[in-house]
């Protein structure tokens, strides 16, 4: 009996002492992890008899952007008329009996040569889409590129169900002859699209890096300082490397400029609010004309205080050029700037600073 009574209580103790190591406080250091996220891509290029300034405003029309190939379709679900820069316009995806929701927004603008749509759905898949466009004999020389997220990597299965990357590409050719058409009534869509596809696929490259940190606060405590507009004011004015921009804060429609500061080279970039809950995540699209970033903070409950984490996903340089080097070098230095912000948050929340 005092045998068995004595391996109860060595297993209570063990058991005990094994509950204390699950409560121990979580490392206050940064933790990170990077990854290498793939696009999937497509261009196509086309001659339209319109001048620069028309194909412009025939693309700036949301209605001109909706399609139907087959069993998918894309549809407008708002009332735009026109679209301005940060203004999203809401469509629905189709295929057989299935729809999601999602939003193109305005991101970029170069006036006569250039405009950028981001494309955000609800099942978390992001996809970019770039029109270039320059005046040539008898008219304008088009180039679509479309880039969308490997969307096994996002939705898995319910990609393959709806195969998302041929009902894109299929959307695309509808888009792109519609706009051929619109200009030249002899040439129309049916027998464009006798040709078959016209572009040819690619694959584009995006860098991801994630760091968090635990901090010992309750989320409500970390939420009040992130949504604090003064505190970004407090920590631009200490560690001089970054200014997010009110939008990232506040919601606004944006675009709304980010400055970042890196190994003495600045970067400018027009933020665009992302779908973000309160509380939770703070989210943001940064845009200049070398390309895209997206960035993301959130919240999390854990042991007693909370994981407080950054994600930021930055589109890679296609060609090696001095500014391409230099973004390439600041990319590499961005999870060293990122660990300073960090513990810089940490430090003011915990009253450590």
């Amino acid at each position: 009996m005092k045998k068995t009574l004595a391996i109860i209580m060595g297993v209570i103790f063990l058991f005990g002492a094994h509950c204390a190591h699950l409560r121990k406080k979580p490392s206050t250091g940064v933790e990170h992890q990077s990854a290498t996220a793939r696009f999937i891509g497509y261009k196509v290029t086309v001659r339209v008899k319109a001048t620069p300034r028309q194909v412009e405003e025939y693309l700036l029309k949301p209605e001109n952007l909706t399609a139907k190939a087959g069993i998918y379709e894309l549809e407008m679900a708002s009332k735009n008329q026109t679209m301005r820069m940060g203004e999203a316009c809401h469509f629905k995806f189709k295929v057989a009996k299935m729809s999601f929701p999602c939003n193109f927004t305005l991101v970029y603008l170069k006036p006569g040569e250039e405009l950028w749509f981001l494309g955000q759905a609800d099942i978390g898949v992001m996809g970019l889409i770039r029109f270039h466009y320059k005046a040539m004999e008898g008219g304008t020389r088009i180039v679509v590129n479309y880039e969308n997220e490997d969307p096994d990597t996002v939705v898995g299965g319910l990609a393959e169900a709806v195969n998302l990357p041929e009902a894109i590409v299929r959307l695309i050719e509808v888009e792109v002859a519609k706009g051929q058409e619109h200009f030249d009534p002899s040439v129309p869509v049916s027998e464009l699209l006798k040709k078959g596809l016209r572009g040819e696929f690619y694959d584009a490259f995006f860098q991801s890096h994630q760091a968090s940190v635990w901090l010992n606060a309750p989320p409500h405590k970390v939420q009040e300082y992130l949504y604090d507009p003064q505190s970004w004011v407090l920590l631009r004015e200490k560690y001089e490397m970054f200014d997010f921009g009110p939008c990232f804060i506040n919601g606004d429609p944006g675009p709304c400029p980010v400055r970042v500061k890196i190994r003495g080279m600045t970067f400018d970039f027009d933020s665009f609010p992302a779908p973000s809950k309160y509380g939770e995540n703070l989210s943001a699209y940064w845009v200049n004309r070398m390309g895209i970033v997206r960035v993301n903070f959130t919240l999390k409950p854990e042991q007693g205080g909370t994981r407080f984490s950054f994600a930021d996903m930055l589109e890679l340089p296609s060609g090696i050029t001095e500014e391409g080097g230099n973004l390439m070098m600041t990319i590499m230095q961005v999870p060293a700037t990122v660990e300073k912000v960090l513990l810089g948050v940490k430090n003011e929340i915990e009253g450590t600073g």
